[in-house]
């Protein structure tokens, strides 16, 4: 399985462990394996993609991640639709995929605990215009990070699954 790993610390964008420039999801590499995969998973160690999942390939696989697709409520996952995106990996109705442009959260958003996400190393701007009504969130790496997210595009459908991952990294 081809993956990309991503810095850990460049918040608040996926960015390249190599270039540590935000990915951009409209064109260059990541936007190859959009195109070409048929299931793409993000987590804070890094993306997988997958290019020859058939059937066979998803029963034989090595790949944890894979095995969800014939029982994902058994474990944990969640889906929504997600739709592409010039300046983002997805986009649905209440929030963005790591977006590649300024993350903004709303006022009522960093009221949340003190975590990564709300320290000012975070990168992301506190938008005061978004009422607390508003309920749109943009995803970034500090909730991949704290968090410990996990998620899953379904390309051809267009469903990112998702869950929270308790497992420990060591």
């Amino acid at each position: 399985m081809p993956s990309l790993a991503i810095a850990p610390q460049n918040f608040p964008w996926l960015s390249s462990e190599i270039s540590r420039t935000p990915l951009q999801w409209s064109n260059g590499q990541t936007y190859e394996l959009l195109l070409t995969s048929m299931y793409v998973r993000i987590n804070n160690l890094g993306i997988q993609w997958c290019v020859m999942c058939t059937d066979p390939v998803l029963e034989m696989s090595k790949a944890q991640f894979l095995h969800f697709l014939p029982g994902y409520h058994d474990q944990g996952w969640q889906n929504f639709p997600c739709f592409p995106s010039k300046t983002s990996f997805c986009s649905a109705d209440n929030f963005t995929l790591f977006p590649n442009v300024p993350v903004y959260v709303p006022i009522s958003e960093n009221a949340l605990v003190a975590t990564t996400c709300n320290s000012q190393t975070a990168n992301r701007n506190i938008d005061l215009s978004r009422s607390s009504s508003t309920k749109h969130y943009d995803m970034s790496l500090c909730d991949l990070v704290d968090r410990n997210l996990e998620f899953v595009f379904d390309v051809h459908s267009g469903l990112v699954y998702w869950r929270h991952n308790s497992k420990p990294l060591w």
